[in-house]
């Protein structure tokens, strides 16, 4: 046999696969799409709860016979002369079938048959479109010619770091769930999401630990545009950090080496905690810029735009969580003052002129007045400053965490000197003060209230780690670093039960998770938010009475239930500036919520529930609300709800100038008996102690760390209660008459008879003196 022949005899046989290709793709596509129709497409509940799965024939009522109908004129489509018409009547059957599988997708949690049914489709429109082409040599090989250079294009898009990225933020998808919540943390989101909406001013008027822009950080569903914004802001903050981690490993690990490293940290940042993992995200976003402009300087225009979008990040930052802007703010400074030394002050005007005007303009952008930025900067300082002492917090069998937590900053250190080797001066020093401000603040917001919040340090310090991958001969220690502080992660998240294995890994479970979520917001916002709405308000429980009592006049939600705002839209929200008690860290902001109770602006009625009442957290605000308010009704738990309800009336204070009752002398550890007020019964008792303030040490330990020796009022061997230094001279209520007081469970007296206070890890003896004062009183609460 001649080669020639030989080579016929091989190309006839594959031209004649060629030209039946097409018309066998969709054959087999129209037998799937038939197959599929049997399998299930959806799970339903029956009348007793079990799950009853059905096939689209079962559970379809024309949606079956038109796929049915669409398959079969394909399939006659296969025989139909001349071949181009055949493929035309083959490709309309195939989009027509996936168009009508596609609406199946959108409109329900659909199961195997209808992805097998959308395949099929899809082939049989395939291969009806490869018979067109090939049905024409002209037409094919323009088509080639056409698609070369394309094809090669989308490769190299598809490699960009930018693209890599968007699959893996999808698999790592980290929002658990939109629904509003109550309870302490799930009112923060829903008072941030509620203030946002209904326009209450930030500043003096309303205070938290997040900015104006802080809803964006709470993917939670109450309003269907602030929750699309939420779901945007996540996803993109997720993305950019997979997108950054990836942009750096990928110089010198490769590809494929960077998506997995990507990935797994990723994942983990999207278990640090149910919410807010983007607080993380984006100063880690920020640290890695700013190492990757630190190594190799922007020049030009191209050093301007750096700079100046470095300052509009930090005025961004500044609105969205103070103390993550404080953060980014120092890392931005830092940067534009050391990656350019011979334009190191127009880098810093240029730096400083971005960052106020940016704040500004996000300002102005959510609706908030020039003249309240005074009183959001001084609040946020009583925050980030307040936190040391009122949020410290040890979680029991954490201690380990300190020595990781010194290590992986060790390790960190050690990876910033060796990869910044040989770096000029400027940039250098620019890097490894960089790195310290990173650790510090993540130290702080991982180990003052040291709980799950360390999670957020560990995978913070993971991306630093990686961030100086950057520089080839930093990899390994850059990623034994990284890989150290993720084992951390995983050990700490795994031993406090804060996630299981199966939460690390689960892009199936992430991808399904993405889909819902996006339409959920999409298209069926409205339908959530009222399903939402009665579940958390069946959750409070608010009586038919006590609605009655608050409709109409304005209300403000005690200690912090704040999503009852969003759970009952008709009444009028008027909340106190620290609209979380919890939250009051200092004085000044105790203060600044008795002087809103002692003033006109101050709500009509209070509704307070019986959890988390604690008389010390906020003891001048407490103090103007016993005699400011009357106790209107006391409403018993419903069967469905968490609390019962006290509804507090406002009217003239009851409490009239306080007169001494005396003082006492002693040391903390001591007990001192409570003086009683005169025999007739009309007089309130509160005392102040003095001798509780911080020495200059605790004020710079705090300042550092976290307060370590903190401050406990005992009242009759009852459980110690926690006393911040500054309030301790604040009037704290013991005593109230019967008479005059309110009803159980919400009384404001404590029946004190003794008195001790003690100083935590501290021995005893230190000098206080308690001053004991009486308030008579006009007339009863209740």
């Amino acid at each position: 046999m001649t080669a020639q022949s030989l080579r016929n005899a091989v190309d006839r046989p594959l031209d004649l696969a060629l030209r039946l290709l097409g018309r066998a793709i969709s054959a087999g596509g129209a037998v799937v799409l038939l197959g599929g129709l049997e399998l299930t497409w959806i799970v339903v509940r029956g009348p007793d709860g079990e799950e009853i799965a059905q096939d689209a024939l079962e559970h379809y009522h024309g949606l079956d016979m038109a796929l049915v109908a669409l398959a079969c004129l394909a399939l006659a489509g296969l025989a139909l002369p001349p071949l181009r018409r055949g493929a035309a009547l083959r490709v309309a059957a195939g989009l027509a079938a996936l168009g009508l599988v596609g609406s199946a997708f959108l409109s329900y949690d659909v199961r195997p048959g209808a992805h097998y049914a959308a395949f099929g489709a899809a082939c049989v429109a395939l291969g009806g479109a490869y018979d067109l082409i090939a049905a024409d040599p002209v037409r094919w090989d323009a088509l080639d010619a056409w698609l070369e250079p394309r094809l090669r294009t989308l490769g190299r898009l598809a490699r960009r770091s930018a693209v890599l990225a968007v699959p893996l933020a999808v698999m790592t998808w980290p929002v658990y769930t939109l629904a509003p919540g109550g309870g302490t943390d799930g009112s923060g989101p829903g008072g941030l999401h509620a203030a946002a909406w209904l326009g209450i001013p930030f500043g003096d008027d309303f205070v938290f630990t997040y900015g104006p822009l802080g809803f964006l950080t709470f993917a939670r569903l109450y309003y269907v545009p602030l929750g699309a914004l939420a779901l945007l802001y996540v996803s993109v903050m997720h993305w950019a950090l997979i997108a950054a981690l990836i942009a750096v490993l990928r110089r010198v690990w490769g590809v494929v080496p960077a998506v997995v490293i990507a990935y797994l940290a990723g994942a983990a940042f999207a278990n640090t905690t149910p919410d807010d993992p983007t607080s993380t995200e984006l100063t880690a976003v920020a640290f890695i810029a700013v190492i990757v402009a630190l190594r190799t300087p922007p020049r030009g225009r191209a050093l301007d735009l750096a700079v100046a979008g470095a300052g509009v990040l930090g005025g961004f930052a500044a609105l969205v969580k103070p103390n993550t802007g404080v953060t980014v703010i120092a890392l931005g400074a830092v940067a534009a003052l050391a990656v350019a030394p011979a334009r190191r002050l127009r880098c810093a005007v240029l730096y400083g002129g971005a960052l106020v005007l940016s704040f500004l303009v996000f300002w102005l952008l959510a609706g908030e007045s020039p003249g309240a930025i005074p009183g959001y900067v001084l609040h946020a300082s009583d925050i980030l400053s307040g936190y040391g002492e009122a949020g410290a917090h040890e979680e029991a069998g954490r201690g380990w965490e300190y020595l990781a937590a010194a290590l992986v900053i060790a390790g960190g250190g050690a990876t910033a000197v060796w990869a910044t080797r040989g770096w000029a001066r400027a940039p250098r020093a620019g890097a490894l003060l960089a790195f310290a401000l990173f650790a510090f603040g993540w130290y702080k917001g991982g180990f003052v209230h040291h709980d799950g919040h360390s999670l957020h340090f560990f995978t913070a310090m993971a991306a630093a780690a990686l961030a100086f991958s950057v520089v080839p001969r930093a990899r390994i220690l850059g990623l034994a670093t990284a890989v150290a502080a993720l084992a951390a992660f995983t050990v700490a998240g795994l031993g406090t039960n804060l996630f299981a294995v199966g939460d690390l890994i689960r892009p199936g479970i992430s991808r399904h998770d993405f889909q819902d979520d996006v339409e959920t917001v999409a298209l069926h916002g409205s339908a959530y938010i009222a399903r939402a709405r009665a579940d958390l308000r069946r959750s409070y429980g608010f009586d038919g009475p006590t609605l009655r009592l608050v409709r109409g006049h304005t209300v403000h939600f005690e200690p912090q239930e704040a999503s009852a705002a969003w759970a009952y839209p008709e009444l009028h929200w008027r909340p106190l500036p620290v609209f979380q008690t919890p939250f009051a860290f200092d004085h000044r902001l105790d203060l600044l919520n008795a002087d809103f109770l002692a003033s006109a602006r101050a709500p009509e009625r209070i509704l307070r529930s019986d959890e988390g009442l604690e008389p010390f957290e906020a003891p001048t605000a407490f103090f103007q609300m016993y005699c400011r308010y009357d106790e209107l009704r006391a409403a018993p738990q419903q069967p469905a709800s968490r609390y019962a309800w006290q509804t507090l009336g406002r009217g003239p204070s009851r409490c009239g100038a306080p007169r001494p009752l005396g003082s006492v002398a002693t040391r903390t550890g001591a007990t001192v008996a409570v003086p009683r007020a005169r025999a007739r019964g009309d007089e309130l008792v509160f005392v102040r102690i003095h001798g509780l303030e911080l020495s200059l040490g605790e004020k710079l330990r705090k300042a550092l760390d976290k307060v370590r020796h903190q401050r406990f009022v005992t009242v009759d061997d009852d459980t110690p209660r926690l006393l911040v230094s500054d309030k301790a001279t604040s009037p704290l209520v013991l005593a109230v008459p019967a008479r005059f007081d309110w009803s159980r469970p919400f009384t404001a007296s404590l029946d004190a008879r003794r008195l001790r206070v003690d100083v935590d890890r501290a021995p005893p003896g230190r000098p206080v003196r308690f001053d004991f004062f009486a308030v008579p009183l006009s007339r009863p609460a209740a």
